[in-house]
Formats: structure tokens, C-alpha cells, sequence
């Protein structure tokens, strides 16, 4: 099979899929409450289509992916958390702050190091398909981008581990807890230079990066209360196992004015004063409707939800849980007004193909995408939208796909293949969700005409995984 990209439109095979374009509108206002009980069930149970935008928004692919015990249960029963965690320091092999005697030893640490690289997104990749939080899973690579951080400044898997941990741990809790959690992270420490933030020379980048990419957002802030901020957040350090510690001695214990409010402010103080900020809530919102609903929300639209989930105190279960179930979200899915980021498409495709790839390839395939895991480009995180649609990345899909069906044809495909092309069609876009369009379906029969056989299975597979349909929801 080849391939030829051009700008929005690409041909597989002669097939023109035409141009992938991103629509989509709020009609009625949101309401500032909670959902009833019960509500996202009726939602879900209200037709296929609902389901699947549920399905594919708040977790990662069709309904029998999770074990649950009922569709109409999805996502509602999702928004609970998981009871007994696996930390992700359990995938990788680590070990600890040991004194290393020689070369040798030093050697060896940064062979499992390199190592430990390529298993974090495998490990990631296989609590995603194997799991039964979705959501969890979903809301910790929403944080992970929102405070983005990476290995390859923090230079140790363990601490991207113990971070990770952080997001599954508090992504539907309060942002308070996990703000005040990810300020004192080793990480975090590293990543933005907070643990050479001292009395006697305040560094200003996490005080910096605070305001303008986690909390408040550009224009919302001064310098002084940049340089303020930073004198509040001197004192953490990391101790010979790299845990992070408070020091005293290091802390500037002077009284500090931000936001036109003077006290001596400590880290805690300033998360506590980030959140009465009016804008946070707004900023925050912002970020979670482009993430689930659409690219561009209507500012009334999050004004409302804002005000909801700062009078939650900042709690994401209740913010998510109001915008499962409002009609513009599934108006918005029919539009299939998100695009999939490489991630969920991997995720997908594995699931669905049910193959197994290597801790190399899940790296190589990510990063070809443009969104190797633990690894994010620079502080801002990945962007979003059509960019993940380029000629570049677009061209890195088709060939994962063209890889995957033909580990499929080797594996689970030519040990269980549908025995026509119109159940294949049918029994694959079921379980990714898919609408198919009446152009996509006829140019997926039309590829498939003639004798059917476990070759023309594969390259069929190969189509609906690259098809307009399968990059958006």
C-alpha cells in the first residue's frame, strides 16, 4: 500500500478520504449544578451515538474495552477512583540512591536509566488498554501535559514515576491538592529549577511558569508578583534520595506582597492565593472543555462551568461529571469536533488489534506521532488540534497502521478473521466507535471487492484505522 499526503487531504490507494475538518457549537447554556442521579445513564442510554461520544471522550475506546457492569454505567461509574493504584515505579527497574563503587556501576545505572525510558510509555500504554480506571487514565495524561515536565531535564525515571503517581492519584480530586503536591515534587523540583530556589538567589522560574501556565494564564499578573512568589516558594531542596525537603535556613521568611496582598507567604500561601484568583478557575476550565468538548469553548459557556468548579472547591469529578451530561457535549462528539492525539490513537489500535508491541516500538511509534510520553517538547506541553493532523504526522499514523495490521495479520487477525468485509467493517467500527460516513464505507467495499481473504483483511484494517473517521471524535 502507499501513501500520498497533501496539506489536509491524503490518498491511500487512489481513495481520497477528502479534507479532515474540525466544527462544532454550544446551543443552550450550561447549568451550574450537579447532574442528577443517574443522569449519564440516561444520556448513554439515549442511542449508540451517545454512547460512544461517553466511550470515546472519557476513556479511550469502545465499550467493551472496560470491564464494567453495564454501558449505561460508562462513564459515571468511571468518575469513581481507583481504590488500590499501581505506582508506575513498579514497571521500571530502579535502584534507588545506592552508592555506585565504580565506572562499572555508573555504567550500569544509566544502561537501565535508557532502558527505563522506553518501558515508562509502554507501562503507560498498557494501563490504558488493560486497565479499568479509562478516565483516570485520561485525566493523568491531561496533568502530565498540563504540567509538563521531562526526562530529558530530570534525567531520572523514578522521579517521572513518583509524578505520574501524583496525577492518577489527585486527577479527579481537588486542583488544590494536587497544585500544593506538584510544587514540593522532585520532578517539579528539577524541571523548573525550584530545588536552587534560595533566600539568598530566588530563581523565578516555577514562580514564573506557575502563574502563566498552571494557574492564571499571560496578563492576569505582574512582575513583582513573579519575584514575590519565588521568595514564598525558597526552601525546597532534595535530600540524598532525592525526596524533596523543606529547609528552613533557605526559606525567605520576609513578609511578601502579591496580588496586593502583603504577608510572609510560604508555598502553601501562594497556592492558597492562586485559587482565590478569580482566573484560575476560568484558566483551568479552559483547558479541560478543549481537552473533552471542543478546541474553542464559548467563553459564556466557561464562565458558567468555572464558577461551578470554583464553587466546588476546584473539584474535577464535579466539573466533569455536569459536562458529561450536557447536550452541547454530544452535539459537539456528532461533529467529531476533537482530534485524537497520538496516544489514544495508539491505544486504540492496539486494543483493538489486540497485538503486542515492544517497549522500542510503543516509543518509536509515539514519538514518530509526535507524542513520546514522559518526553513532552518544552513547558507549554504538546500542542493540540489539527496540528496532530499535518502532512508529517498524518504520514506517521498511516504507516503505525499499515505496522499494526500487519501484526494483526499474523497474530489475532489471521487467528480469528471476520468472515466477510462487511462484518469486518462492522464489528471494527463498533468497537472504535465509529460513525462511518457513506463515502468512507463505500471506499472501504471498494477496496475490499473480490475474493475475501486474510490479505485483504489487512489492508482493510490498515483503511479504517488511517480513515477520517478514526483521527476525530
Amino acid at each position: 500500500m502507499t501513501s500520498v499526503f497533501s496539506g489536509p487531504f491524503y490518498l491511500i490507494d487512489g481513495l481520497s478520504w477528502g479534507s479532515l475538518q474540525t466544527s462544532g457549537a454550544f446551543g443552550a447554556t450550561m447549568e451550574g449544578r450537579a447532574p442528577e442521579k443517574g443522569r449519564l445513564c440516561q444520556l448513554a442510554e439515549q442511542s449508540e451515538k451517545r454512547r460512544h461520544a461517553l466511550l470515546l471522550r472519557a476513556g479511550w475506546a469502545g465499550s467493551s474495552f472496560y470491564p464494567v457492569p453495564n454501558n449505561a454505567d460508562v462513564p459515571e461509574s468511571w468518575l469513581r477512583e481507583d481504590p488500590h493504584p499501581l505506582s508506575m515505579s513498579t514497571y521500571i527497574n530502579d535502584d534507588g540512591n545506592q552508592p555506585l563503587k565504580d565506572e562499572e556501576e555508573r555504567k550500569a545505572r544509566r544502561q537501565r536509566e535508557q532502558n527505563n525510558y522506553k518501558a515508562m510509555p509502554a507501562a503507560w500504554i498498557k494501563r490504558i488498554t488493560e486497565g479499568t480506571f479509562p478516565l483516570q487514565e485520561k485525566m493523568a495524561l491531561f496533568w502530565h501535559n498540563h504540567f509538563a515536565t521531562s526526562l530529558v531535564k530530570v534525567n531520572r525515571s523514578l522521579y517521572m514515576a513518583q509524578q505520574y503517581d501524583l496525577f492518577y492519584r489527585f486527577g479527579l480530586g481537588k486542583f488544590g491538592d494536587l497544585l500544593k503536591a506538584i510544587t514540593k515534587n522532585t520532578a517539579m523540583l528539577i524541571w523548573l529549577d525550584g530545588y536552587r530556589n534560595t533566600s539568598r538567589a530566588p530563581n523565578e522560574n516555577y514562580a514564573r511558569e506557575v502563574m502563566e501556565l498552571f494557574t492564571l494564564g499571560v496578563g492576569s499578573y505582574n512582575e513583582d508578583d513573579i519575584k514575590a512568589a519565588a521568595r514564598a516558594f525558597t526552601g525546597w531542596q532534595l535530600d540524598k534520595t532525592g525526596a524533596s525537603v523543606f529547609r528552613q535556613e533557605l526559606h525567605d521568611q520576609s513578609v511578601k506582597t502579591i496580588f496586593g496582598k502583603s504577608d510572609n507567604f510560604d508555598a502553601d500561601g501562594i497556592v492558597e492565593l492562586l485559587l482565590e484568583h478569580p482566573r484560575t478557575a476560568e484558566f483551568i476550565t479552559t483547558k479541560v472543555c478543549r481537552h473533552f468538548y471542543r478546541e474553542n469553548p464559548e467563553p459564556e459557556l466557561v464562565r458558567e462551568l468555572a464558577d461551578l468548579y470554583r464553587n466546588s472547591q476546584y473539584d474535577m469529578k464535579t466539573l466533569l461529571g455536569v459536562l458529561f451530561t450536557r447536550e452541547e457535549f454530544y452535539q459537539a462528539a456528532e461533529k467529531h469536533s476533537l482530534v485524537k492525539n497520538p496516544t489514544q490513537f495508539l491505544a486504540e489500535t492496539v486494543r483493538l488489534t489486540g497485538i503486542h508491541l515492544t517497549a522500542d516500538q510503543i516509543s518509536h511509534w509515539l514519538n514518530e506521532m509526535g507524542q513520546l510520553l514522559f518526553q513532552p517538547p518544552n513547558v507549554a506541553g504538546w500542542p493540540s488540534g489539527e496540528i496532530w493532523l499535518n502532512s508529517a504526522t498524518l504520514r506517521s499514523r498511516f504507516h503505525f497502521a499499515q505496522e499494526a495490521a500487519r501484526l494483526a495479520k499474523e497474530g489475532p487477525l489471521g487467528q480469528n478473521m471476520p468472515p466477510s468485509a462487511e462484518a469486518a467493517i462492522e464489528e471494527w467500527s463498533s468497537i472504535l466507535c465509529l460513525t462511518l460516513t457513506a463515502n468512507t464505507r463505500e471506499a472501504l467495499l471498494h477496496f475490499s471487492k473480490g475474493d475475501w481473504s486474510l490479505t485483504k483483511a489487512q489492508g482493510l484494517l490498515a483503511l479504517l484505522l488511517i480513515s477520517p473517521e478514526n483521527q476525530k471524535m
